[in-house]
């Protein structure tokens, strides 16, 4: 893994968060179907699986559980990434890494904040990569 994959771990597993939290989204979705359909056709069933709502349900609860460990697991890397930037000399190098891979910033929005130009705010972070490189042990 390169330094540049390790600082991206945070954005690729937020957006795999943001995915499970649309299914389950759609799920909860089709559980206010289902349990709306139930009031209107007490008596009878209106589906051809008898168990479609409790298999939903049970989808619902392992769909929060796995959230829930990608959440524990994205805490743990993005203090990880916290502390092997803290150990950078340049307090901007420390910056715009912080900013382009915690906060997902464009070099534009660095740029800015950093009262720099975008070329200097891709500069920036080129040398505090390298400067990672010689800090951190990746596998």
């Amino acid at each position: 893994m390169t330094v540049k994959e390790y600082l991206s771990q945070p954005m690729a597993l937020m957006e795999e968060i943001r995915c499970d939290l649309d299914n389950l989204a759609a799920l909860r979705s089709v559980v206010e179907s289902v349990t709306t359909n139930l009031s209107f056709t007490a008596g009878c069933n209106p589906s051809k699986d008898p168990y479609a709502f409790e298999n939903t349900m049970l989808n619902i609860q392992i769909e929060e559980e796995k959230i829930r460990e990608k959440k524990k697991r994205l805490d743990a890397i993005i203090v990880d990434i916290l502390e092997n930037i803290r150990k950078l000399q340049n307090p901007r190098h420390q910056a715009v890494l912080r900013m382009r891979f915690l906060e997902g910033l464009s070099f534009r929005a660095i740029a800015a904040r950093m009262d720099c130009g975008q070329t200097n705010a891709f500069k920036l972070q080129t040398a505090a990569i390298k400067e990672l490189e010689k800090i951190v042990e990746l596998s």
